[in-house]
Order: C-alpha cells, then structure tokens, then sequence
C-alpha cells in the first residue's frame, strides 16, 4: 500500500481512518522512486494500493500504473475526485475505472 509523503495527518507509516483503522503503508515522494527500489512485478506484488492518488503527478501516475499492469500487477487507487471548490483532480479523474456513486466515504 503506496501513500503520498504528505499524508502524514494520523500517522506517516499508515493509511488511517477517521474512526482510528489502520493498515500499513509505505510513504513515497514520487512513484518514479518506487519503481527505483521495489520490483513491480506479479512475483512480488498481486495488487498494489494507491491511497490520496489526487496528491500524485498525474502523467507519472500513469506511467507507473500502466508500466505496472503491462507486468500483471493489478491497481486500486483511491482519492477524493475534486477539491472543496468543486475543481476536479486530475490525477483521480485519469485513474478512474469505476463509478463513484458506489463507494463509501
């Protein structure tokens, strides 16, 4: 599970909830440094995570996911789709393959 650095609201080494559930996550700056350092391949990873995937470069984003499913790796990537002034993210929008009215927030 991938986070953005900057998401460290809770705690930097986890992905965290507003009622205190906790999974593991590796904080990166960039994706660019996690395909530097981990082996994205099925071998290693059947599904990688992304979470607040709006904080991300988008072009970069895509490379990593599409570079990553080239390999056989599947991707969940979750954000928020606009900001508070209804301004959509484009990193989110570019990564969408489902459909928000089924997600709980």
């Amino acid at each position: 599970m991938l986070k953005p650095v900057i998401d460290d609201r809770y705690d930097s080494n986890f992905i965290v909830t507003h009622n205190q559930l906790k999974h593991p996550a590796v904080a990166v700056i960039d994706l660019e440094l996690v395909k530097d350092n981990y082996t994205i391949k099925p071998y290693n990873f059947h599904t990688v995570f992304i979470d607040e995937v709006q904080f991300f470069d988008t072009a970069e984003t895509m490379w990593f996911i599409e570079e990553g499913l080239r390999e056989g790796v599947n991707f969940v990537c979750a954000g928020l789709d606009q900001d508070s002034r209804g301004v959509p993210f484009e990193t989110t929008y570019s990564t969408e393959c489902f459909d928000l009215n089924n997600f709980i927030c």
